[in-house]
């Protein structure tokens, strides 16, 4: 049985906590391959039981990949929402900021230079 487990990073960790995530997947891929390949000797020997170990670890890491890749999905689009929402706020600041200096210099006196 598999469960979901979450916890908390700094947002600076995400992309290489995603990265090491996307690496661990594609050794299972590899492990994905030496499988089909074993069981495609196997099955050439005519030896169907170990063809078959080999098909059904194949698809239990095929299942694993695709949870892996569902999840790096899943974080790197929360990733994406967080630092475009961080970007909004930034420039809702500066639009309140350069708003509230144009109430309180309306003619611009202020950025007057001698």
């Amino acid at each position: 049985m598999r469960v979901k487990i979450a916890y908390s990073v700094d947002l600076d960790e995400v992309p290489g906590r995603v990265q090491k995530n996307i690496e661990d997947a594609l050794r299972l891929l590899e492990l994905v391959d030496e499988n089909l390949l074993q069981s495609n000797r196997k099955l050439a020997e005519r030896n169907t039981m170990g063809c078959l170990e080999n098909l059904e670890e194949a698809h239990t890491l095929i299942s694993k990949l695709l949870e892996s890749a569902a999840d790096c999905g899943s974080i790197v689009r929360g990733y994406q929402a967080t630092v475009l929402q961080m970007k909004e706020q930034e420039i809702a600041a500066a639009q309140a900021i350069a708003q509230a200096q144009a109430q309180t210099d309306p003619e611009g006196v202020g950025d007057a230079q001698p």
